[in-house]
């Protein structure tokens, strides 16, 4: 998977994300679903191909994630399905997984609990040195991405604030939930996330 800036114009879609999983645990596929979104607009869009977009996007995460999941995130509690929306937001883009893994959840384990603006200065220059789709971005494509990033980690209450000081809160993930992730070998998002595995 290489390097994008998705996020940027692709957030976490949380809301339209537990409606997506409510429909798909009832049975629902993707054409189905794809008129609802557009008659029924369930998404609250101002245009058709917005709706689609999300449709799209949404359904390519879920369809990462176990099925078992699916169904957390559409009835479960929202503690714990926006953590699953996260994860599934991590398995889609993977240079939100190498940040949450190198930046996130490194502060973690030497419990510095605070993620700074040069954290992310300093993420963001070493993506330069080693990819060049991402030395080619412009700082502002940057800045987005940065405010994207943190804009997902406030929505998904894994920091205090988007902007400094942004103190990290370690997610609580039940049970059921890591185990049903590493029964699929998914340990690696759970380390991203700051739980150990």
């Amino acid at each position: 998977m290489e390097y994008r800036a998705c996020l940027v114009s692709k957030p976490i879609w949380y809301a339209e994300t537990k409606i997506t999983a409510k429909y798909l645990c009832q049975g629902y596929d993707k054409d189905s679903l794809r008129k609802i979104v557009i008659d029924d607009n369930i998404y609250e869009t101002h245009a058709e191909y917005r709706a689609i977009e999300i449709l799209n996007t949404v359904t390519l995460r879920l369809s990462r994630l176990p099925k078992e999941l699916i169904s957390e995130i559409a009835f479960g509690d929202v503690v714990q399905s926006k953590i699953l929306v996260l994860i599934s937001v991590l398995m889609s883009d993977r240079l939100f997984f190498e940040f949450m893994y190198d930046v996130f959840q490194d502060k973690i384990t030497i419990g510095d609990l605070i993620i700074s603006n040069r954290d992310l200065d300093d993420f963001f220059e070493n993506k330069k040195h080693q990819s060049e789709a991402v030395a080619k971005w412009t700082p502002k494509t940057i800045q987005k991405l940065r405010q994207a990033y943190m804009r997902i980690l406030c929505d998904t209450n894994l920091i205090s604030s988007s902007v400094p000081p942004r103190k990290i809160t370690v997610p609580l993930i039940s049970p059921e939930n890591v185990n049903i992730l590493k029964a699929n070998h998914l340990d690696a998002y759970l380390l991203a996330i700051g739980v150990d595995s």
